[in-house]
């Protein structure tokens, strides 16, 4: 069941000094801009999904993606079943070692793999401040996001909440001083 809430380019080789401050400039002006909404952090954080029926390998195989923390598990009917993460996939692969290659090809469905469920989703339209304000009341990790579609675009965390408060705070100093 999940609960709704209305409202990767992949380097080869290590970036340049010079790609980090501009990027970082980047997101400190739509900081300052006021343009880091949950779309943004979205972006930031995608959320890839799979179906119940995928194999083990798929799961992997999203996970494996770069920026990717966690995928959610679709239902037949398209409704979030699960977030499952890479820490809940390490855990079963190593409780599993030794018959890996039978469980590999095995479903979701088969496998049962413990995951976060009810998904609690939100609109991208809601504010960062709402967002985490639910995540606090309903003790969550992460949040879904959902375009006005009811898609999923990505998915927002506790850390996300150090860097809107860390930007806030750089934001505040420069205003303060002027």
């Amino acid at each position: 069941m999940s609960w709704v809430v209305s409202a990767a380019e992949e380097h080869s080789s290590r970036p340049l000094l010079s790609e980090i401050v501009r990027v970082g400039i980047k997101k400190l002006i739509a900081a300052i801009a006021g343009q880091v909404n949950l779309a943004y952090l979205a972006k930031m954080h995608p959320l890839f999904t799979v179906q119940a029926s995928d194999s083990l390998l798929a799961l992997a195989g999203k996970l494996s993606s770069r920026g990717c923390h966690r995928v959610a598990v679709m239902t037949s009917s398209g409704r979030i079943e699960k977030l499952v993460t890479q820490g809940i996939l390490t855990e079963f692969l190593i409780k599993h070692k030794e018959e890996l290659a039978d469980v590999l090809s095995l479903t979701l469905e088969e496998l049962r793999l413990r995951g976060t469920s009810p998904v609690v989703c939100v609109s991208k339209n809601l504010s960062t401040k709402q967002v985490f304000q639910l995540m606090d009341r309903k003790h969550l990790s992460s949040i879904a996001i959902l375009d006005d579609d009811g898609r999923i675009i990505g998915a927002t965390s506790g850390k996300d909440l150090k860097v809107s408060i860390c930007l806030w705070s750089i934001v505040s100093d420069d205003c303060s001083s002027t």
